[in-house]
C-alpha cells in the first residue's frame, strides 16, 4: 500500500525556468525576451523561446511580475467597522471599475 495520497491535482504551472531548459538558455534571456528587449536576442534564439513558450503554455504569473516590479495594480482598504451596514455596500461599489459605479 502507498503512502502518496491518490487524489489528482491540477497540473503544475511552467516556470521561467521550465522556459528556459526547454530552449535551452538562460533565465536571464527568457526575462528579456519576456519583457521585450530583443536586440540582444538573436533570432533563432527568440525562435527556440517563443517555441518553448507555446509547447509549455507558459503563463507569466501576473502575481509574481508584480511583486518583483514593486507594482501590483492592487489598491488595499482599512475598514474600522464591517458591521456598519453602509460599509460592506460602498466596498463593493469600491471594487468595481469606475465606469460601472453607481453613488
Amino acid at each position: 500500500m502507498s503512502a502518496t495520497p491518490t487524489s489528482r491535482s491540477a497540473p503544475r504551472r511552467a516556470t521561467i525556468t521550465d522556459v528556459a531548459r526547454e530552449a535551452g538558455t538562460g533565465k536571464t534571456s527568457i526575462s528579456r525576451y519576456l519583457n521585450g528587449v530583443m536586440s540582444v536576442l538573436s533570432p533563432e534564439l527568440r525562435a527556440r523561446i517563443e517555441a518553448a513558450i507555446e509547447r509549455l503554455d507558459y503563463q507569466p504569473n501576473q502575481m509574481a511580475r508584480g511583486l518583483k516590479r514593486g507594482r501590483n495594480r492592487l489598491i488595499g482598504m482599512l475598514l474600522a467597522d464591517l458591521t456598519n451596514p453602509l460599509i460592506p455596500s460602498r466596498c463593493c461599489k469600491a471594487s468595481r471599475p469606475p465606469a460601472t459605479r453607481s453613488a
